[in-house]
């Protein structure tokens, strides 16, 4: 399949849900049609770094005319404007089961090298390296309701393709059926904690259980709600 004729995808990453890996999933089907949209990336195009309604038509059609895929941590909301503009666009997204993603967060945040200017580390993110598990869960609530504030403003619904990283190869399978794309093999699954295994679960309290899913309620009403929509 020629890439210029592949669907219009946005993908909207969000942290701790296999994004890594389905990025580079899309890398492969894409090649060059794909821009990465997160914002720490200094050489996105200008329709990326601010908000795309700020832009009229005839400039966002010529400048992604050579676009077929964006993908990154941005809000479900930031390319709503797409289909008024005349563009095609098909939602995607992944999900995570809420427990398994805060803590892998956690983890991922308290293993990650600090940057070279302090000033830089959010507060969670030294939360994350001086306090034990527990702690960091009793003590902040940056982790609270992650995929429901990221995908806010658009009904889950409306997204062409949800996967979920706990079903990771079944939906991969379903997302290539879904857009009719080529087959493209075997991918592994990238994981950022070299202390645990794909797909295997966090050994946790039942009191850091707890905690989460006291705080979690949307982001678990949301995974319900998208298992049930893709079960049907």
């Amino acid at each position: 399949m020629d890439e210029i004729n592949l669907p219009f995808i946005v993908s909207v990453h969000i942290p701790k849900t296999a994004g890594t890996s389905f990025r580079r999933i899309l890398e492969t089907i894409y090649g060059d049609h794909l821009v990465i949209d997160h914002p720490w990336r200094k050489l996105r195009p200008l329709w990326a770094q601010r908000n795309p309604a700020d832009f009229g038509r005839g400039y966002l059609h010529a400048a992604l005319k050579d676009v077929r895929c964006i993908h990154g941590h941005f809000n479900a909301e930031k390319y709503s404007v797409l289909p008024n503009a005349g563009f095609d666009i098909q939602l995607v997204t992944w999900l995570r089961d809420p427990i398994e993603r805060a803590v892998s967060a956690y983890y991922f945040l308290r293993d990650k090298p600090p940057p070279e200017n302090p000033e830089r580390c959010t507060p969670w993110e030294q939360k994350a390296k001086v306090l034990d598990i527990q702690s960091y869960f009793e003590e902040t609530r940056h982790w609270c309701n992650t995929m429901s504030r990221q995908l806010a403003g658009v009904p889950i619904s409306n997204f062409k393709f949800i996967g979920i990283v706990e079903e990771f190869d079944v939906s991969l399978q379903r997302f290539v059926r879904t857009f009719d794309l080529p087959p493209i093999g075997v991918m592994p699954f990238e994981r950022k904690n070299p202390k645990k295994q794909a797909y295997e679960k966090y050994e946790v309290s039942s009191a850091v259980r707890q905690i989460i899913e006291k705080e979690s309620s949307k982001d678990i009403e949301l995974y319900r709600l998208a298992k049930d929509i893709i079960s049907h």
